[in-house]
């Protein structure tokens, strides 16, 4: 009898231990699935895999939703047109576009694809690539940060949802594929405000007018400069160069302008590691260095003559003679 209510005591542990790893599983696949979706797209990214059908993509949605914000407002849509693209658009296909359900935005569509290929008539083909890849991988790195930190406080505060009578995991799956939802149009919004704006070092025109003061707190506003010089201001600043002359460098053409980036932040990477081992060999050495002075201590042992073993070491160390000084005679 005792041994069948230990049993059932037993299978009670189990099967609740089972129900919370079961639990477990069920809030990991969600980050999991969207974890998936995310490094799919990015590896795409990396690949180089149909950018410039996936930033027009973005183009044609971005409008969209545009179209629904400035509903009716033919005069805002223009305007919100020309900050984020750097373009003009028609009044009439702005108003097309914006006339609600009867609403047509194909020819914004094709003022975009317009847009597009004049900037990459003017920095070439290969190095558009490169922007593409560039700006993207960028954008999908940053939001994905943001978003992990806000799936981490839904899932730190769900479990309170079962107060209000409802399951926490149909709760975190339904509000966690919201946010999953509005990472991708932030990353679209940011690729987008980005792509026919940017200017490169040596590229001709003025620079496109400047939008949120977010773009250009991320160094990627209008008129940044892709090259080394850049980069290489940003790197004394950041180590305290604050007031010194920057050096004048020439200026990469547009095309190598990312492997220019590339290549010092390996270079950095060197000196780092230089700087770390440098460190390590003088730590060495005072170690080493230690015990010679030690084993010089015995030698003066001839100059305390008459002092006891057994007395304090005249040099004030505070051990006795045969400690100290006195190990010559021993």
């Amino acid at each position: 009898m005792v041994t069948r209510a230990i049993a059932r005591a037993q299978k009670k542990v189990e099967d609740r231990n089972f129900e919370i790893r079961k639990s477990l599983l069920e809030y990991d696949e969600v980050m999991d699935t969207q974890r998936k979706q995310i490094y799919g797209t990015r590896q795409e990214v990396l690949e180089g895999f149909d950018l410039r059908d996936k930033v027009l993509a973005m183009f044609d949605r971005a409008v969209l939703r545009a179209c629904e914000t400035y509903g009716g407002d033919a005069d805002g849509f223009a305007g919100w047109f020309h900050k984020t693209f750097g373009g003009e658009v028609s009044s009439d296909a702005a108003a097309g576009a914006v006339a609600g359900e009867d609403g047509d935005p194909t020819h914004v569509f094709e003022r975009l694809e317009e847009l597009y290929d004049q900037r990459q008539g003017t920095v070439g083909e290969e190095t558009m690539r490169k922007l593409e890849n560039y700006i993207l991988l960028n954008a999908i790195d940053s939001r994905w940060k943001d978003h992990l930190h806000a799936m981490d406080s839904l899932k730190a505060g769900i479990g309170l949802r079962g107060y209000g009578q409802v399951d926490p995991k149909t709760e975190y799956k339904r509000e966690g594929f919201e946010l999953f939802s509005r990472l991708f149009e932030a990353i679209e919004d940011e690729v987008t405000s980005l792509i026919l704006r940017i200017r490169l070092a040596g590229e001709e025109g003025t620079p496109a007018p400047s939008t949120s003061g977010e773009l250009e707190a991320k160094g990627m506003g209008p008129g940044t400069e892709l090259d080394a010089e850049a980069m290489a201001r940003r790197q004394a600043a950041a180590q305290g160069g604050q007031g010194r002359r920057p050096v004048q460098r020439r200026a990469l053409p547009a095309s190598q302008a990312f492997d220019a980036m590339r290549q010092q932040q390996v270079q950095a990477q060197r000196m780092r590691a230089a700087q770390q081992a440098q460190a390590t060999q003088q730590e060495g050495g005072d170690k080493e260095a230690a015990p010679a002075k030690t084993e010089a201590a015995p030698a003066e042992a001839a100059g305390f003559e008459g002092v006891g073993r057994n007395d304090a070491c005249p040099c004030g160390s505070g051990k006795k003679f045969k400690k100290c000084h006195g190990k010559a005679e021993a």
